[in-house]
């Protein structure tokens, strides 16, 4: 669906490619209450786990950058997003649509210097994120990282060499 709305967006635009993709939606969501969910109750739909989150993959569709990036976007860069999107497979776009967010503060290397295991991930809305925590953000194209105005400053002193949140560099 994303490339799908990355094609249909340049071809027929913004509005069309919002609806169509909103009415694929919808259909699906449908469809699937009416041939396989028929015993629930009326006004219930209840979805099995690969449908439930549907709602928020299109809606993340329709926002991404390749298909209505901001006015402080360049050309060069949407079309550099919509032909990523062209070319990357399924399991590679859907960090786009809804990015990986691991807490990273509370990290302990092990005896080896060797992390065994990733952190377990948090949802990717800011009201899971915790002020006293920094999170690191992966898109599957660039990783951010997130840090709460609380984090504790001997992290801070640790990871970025220096004293406070706000001395920490931004552009490197």
């Amino acid at each position: 669906m994303l490339k799908q709305g990355v094609q249909l967006n340049r071809d027929n635009g913004y509005a069309n490619m919002k609806e169509n993709l909103l009415a694929r939606c919808s259909q699906f969501l449908a469809t699937y209450r009416e041939k396989c969910s028929e015993g629930a109750p009326l006004g219930q739909l209840i979805l099995p786990e690969s449908l439930k989150l549907m709602p928020l993959y299109v809606n993340s569709i329709v926002k991404n950058d390749a298909i209505s990036g901001g006015s402080e976007m360049t050309v060069d860069d949407k079309v550099w997003q919509m032909e990523l999107i062209r070319g990357i497979r399924t399991e590679d776009a859907m960090p786009l649509i809804y990015p990986r967010v691991m807490p990273v503060s509370d990290l302990q290397l092990q005896e080896t210097d060797e992390m065994k295991e990733l952190p377990k991930q948090v949802r990717a809305s800011t009201e899971f994120f915790d002020n006293s925590k920094a999170y690191i953000i992966d898109n599957g194209v660039v990783l951010f990282v997130w840090i709460g105005s609380a984090v504790p400053q001997p992290w801070i002193q640790d990871v970025f060499g220096v004293g406070a949140t706000n001395q920490i560099d931004t552009e490197s």
